[in-house]
């Protein structure tokens, strides 16, 4: 029983102690105060002031800073440089092709050069090898002269469908043709002197150094647009009168 009488008295001391509300108020209080109060001794914390340098990145975060400004800067310096490299280049091209290579290139080639038109000069039929009969008509226009025939269609832009070239020859003479400076793919006929068909080149390439031989001695040479003698049927052995 007097156990109990003191574990009670205890008891009574614990809660008397922790019921002093004001004498631990009054401290708790005063701690609180005192957190919240800076101390004399360390100046309050200032926001404003720039962070540590941090040593594993080897640089100052105001040099960092400075760099980073600096960046843009010399970024869009460089992008007006390379504008100003290319817009210069390309105005240097355009103008070294229109004043020094313009007036040199032949053809479709120079912007100012005027194709000559086509002149129709006569007709030219085609008949049929086995039977006589008329397969189609076409315009020419005749070089009959050498400088004619040395210019023949170089530079031309443009040729009829139904319209040919025809070169005429004073006498009957093995030729060769090239499709040098000719921008035009043509059918090239060798008409020999009694005006038969003796052989067909379809398709010549332009532009190209190859020789293209008459395969035998011929007084005419026709050229019309590539494609034609397929489209008509034109064979070896056909003639043709003008």
């Amino acid at each position: 029983m007097a156990q109990n009488r003191n574990y009670k008295g205890k008891s009574k001391n614990y809660k008397g102690k922790s019921g002093g509300g004001n004498y631990n108020k009054k401290n708790n209080n005063n701690n609180r105060s005192s957190n919240n109060r800076p101390s004399n001794n360390k100046p309050p914390y200032n926001q404003n002031r720039p962070p540590r340098d941090n040593p594993e990145q080897g640089q100052s975060s105001e040099q960092q800073a400075t760099q980073t400004k600096a960046a843009p800067a010399n970024s869009s310096t460089n992008d007006l440089l390379w504008f100003f490299l290319v817009v210069s280049l390309i105005t240097g091209g355009f103008l070294f092709n229109k004043y020094y290579l313009g007036p040199k290139r032949p053809g479709i080639y120079n912007s100012n050069y005027k194709s000559p038109p086509f002149r129709k000069e006569g007709k030219l039929s085609f008949l049929d090898a086995q039977e006589g009969k008329n397969i189609i008509d076409i315009d020419i226009e005749i070089a009959n002269t050498v400088s004619e025939q040395n210019r023949g269609l170089k530079n031309r832009k443009f040729l009829p469908a139904n319209g040919g070239f025809l070169y005429v020859y004073k006498e009957p003479s093995l030729r060769t043709f090239t499709m040098e400076s000719i921008y035009l793919t043509l059918d090239i006929i060798f008409i020999n002197s009694q005006q038969e068909i003796i052989r067909i080149s379809k398709d010549a390439p332009p532009q190209s150094p190859a020789s293209i031989p008459s395969g035998g001695e011929v007084q005419y040479v026709l050229q019309v647009q590539a494609g034609f003698c397929d489209a008509f049927n034109i064979r070896i052995g056909d003639h043709v009168e003008f």
